[in-house]
């Protein structure tokens, strides 16, 4: 597996004074069929404003249906050995458990039913949700409410600091969304920036963008190009390099054409960012390095 294919991956308004059951779907993505919504006293305050994905109280994580074996190909995609007792509760109700971060106090769990080998070292992410527990015991799940309108389904999700993570879609492509704990856990869309390495670095929100605009706005906040000395192999990173890109370090050259690119931030902070697509190298992911920032 490519070091470029492993980067590119890198995820019911009022409550009745009952138990009701979400109603069944078998689309990718839908809430689990049997998920517990419940009417508590005090229950933590829910919202969401992205369109189309919902978060509703819960109580009980029904199993998988679709319980199985993770192919070889797509072990990378699944933790193994959950270690928060949400993501072990996830597993033993037999959902594959893509990833554990936190929101304060709170554990947040993506979880599928079924991972599907794919093309360039992906997996597809079928019925996929990100549940939030308090230790053991469920309090929300997060879900696309139609998921035959939306192009994939939750797949992971990546820690931005200790109330913030930021959700992917389980195939290659910009992040969905945050979801944030402020005054209740609410789903927003990505924020317009990330400030990171303790609020010393910003880096702006260039998901989707074309790498040639998304370095503009780069540099506009303190990133420099590091220019690669890596000989070129004549495709498309040396395309990009000569048309204003030199800071291209590598591109796959098939499947979905990912391209690395690396900047150094004037205090001595690493930004890697990764792009997909030949004709058009939009930006899908980023990662800071903060061991090197100078005080």
């Amino acid at each position: 597996m490519t070091d470029l294919a492993q980067q590119a991956r890198i995820v019911v308004a009022a409550l009745a004074p009952a138990f009701l059951l979400l109603s069944s779907c078998n689309q990718s993505g839908a809430a689990p069929d049997g998920a517990r919504i419940q009417a508590v006293t005090k229950p933590i305050p829910l919202r969401s404003s992205v369109d189309g994905l919902s978060i509703v109280a819960a109580s009980h994580l029904p199993s998988n249906s679709q319980r199985g074996m993770v192919d070889d190909y797509c072990e990378d995609y699944a933790v193994a050995h959950p270690v928060s007792p949400g993501g072990q509760a996830a597993a033993r109700a037999g959902w594959i458990v893509t990833s554990e971060r936190k929101l304060g106090r709170y554990d947040a769990v993506t979880l599928v039913g079924k991972l599907d080998p794919a093309t360039s070292a992906t997996c597809v992410h079928e019925h996929g949700n990100i549940a939030v527990f308090d230790r053991a015991r469920l309090l929300a799940i997060a879900y696309w409410r139609d998921p035959s309108a939306e192009p994939d389904s939750i797949g992971s999700a990546e820690q931005l600091d200790e109330k913030r993570i930021r959700l992917n879609s389980g195939m290659p492509g910009p992040p969905i969304a945050d979801i944030v704990l402020r005054q209740g856990i609410r789903v927003e869309p990505v924020a317009s920036e990330d400030r990171l390495c303790g609020g010393s670095v910003v880096v702006p929100n260039v998901f989707g963008q074309p790498i040639q605009l998304a370095r503009t706005s780069l540099i506009a906040n303190g990133w420099m190009p590091s220019s690669s000395i890596a000989e070129r192999n004549g495709g498309q990173d040396d395309d990009l390099a000569r048309n204003g890109v030199p800071e291209v370090q590598s591109c796959a050259g098939t499947g979905y054409g990912f391209c690395a690119f690396t900047y150094r931030h004037r205090n001595g902070a690493a930004l890697r960012v990764i792009s997909m697509g030949e004709e058009q190298s939009v930006v899908i992911g980023s990662t800071v390095g903060c061991r090197s920032v100078k005080p």
